[in-house]
């Protein structure tokens, strides 16, 4: 069973937990370093609940989501900005400054939409990219967190299980970021900062700027 986006937010429930959105002062900060959320044209790539932006979202804004349901309420919200709902995997015919994709990578659980993602997002940017995502595996924590792990698996009524894994096989799933994105933004886009708040150790805030190629026609 895949957890379903749609259901969750029907029921009430938020993007995330507390601390997401107490990180997204973070991330915001780290935002306004390289772009203007006034002048500059953004996608939002799984934007979710929006409450990250914390009631103060960008002039020019597209936010892309699976969840018709959430759609629907931020549209309702916002009725002056862009939302779409669709599959982040499916390439849209959109583009913007910057496009950002905060906190959702690490739900995409099939590899293939993995990778379709990455390419939308080098796509779709026309200068910046600012991904949040986890730098480490999370699930190979030790005795302690499996132990805890598995308390958690027996109050959700989930099968008992030690191994080391890379995700959850429902909600989250672990990939080498880096590994994976810089051969696909490449030559396109290259990394230009990697931030780590000592708060939040797990996760990093990777910025990608692209390369600008100017060609002179000699004749």
């Amino acid at each position: 069973m895949i957890f379903d986006w749609n259901d969750h937010y029907k029921a009430g429930g938020r993007s995330g937990p507390s601390d997401y959105y107490e990180v997204s002062v973070i991330w915001k900060n780290i935002l306004s370093l390289y772009c203007d959320l006034n002048k500059d044209t953004f996608i939002d790539i799984g934007c979710g609940d929006l409450e990250i932006w914390n009631n103060k979202l960008p002039s020019h804004y597209t936010g892309v989501d699976i969840s018709t349901e959430i759609v629907l309420k931020n549209k309702k919200k916002y009725p002056e900005l862009t939302f779409i709902d669709s599959n982040a995997a499916i390439d849209l015919n959109i583009s913007a400054d910057i496009v950002v994709c905060l906190n959702v990578l690490y739900h995409v659980m099939d590899d293939d939409d993995y990778i379709k993602i990455l390419n939308n997002i080098k796509k779709y940017s026309n200068h910046y990219i600012f991904i949040v995502t986890w730098n480490k595996n999370i699930f190979d924590r030790g005795i302690l967190f499996k132990l805890w792990e598995q308390v958690v698996n027996i109050k959700k009524g989930r099968p008992i299980n030690f191994r080391i894994t890379d995700g959850d096989g429902i909600y989250q799933k672990y990939r080498d970021f880096l590994k994976i994105s810089i051969p696909i933004f490449f030559p396109e886009f290259k990394l230009i900062n990697q931030i780590i708040d000592k708060d939040y150790p797990d996760g990093s805030v990777y910025v990608f700027e692209k390369i600008w190629v100017i060609t002179i026609n000699i004749t």
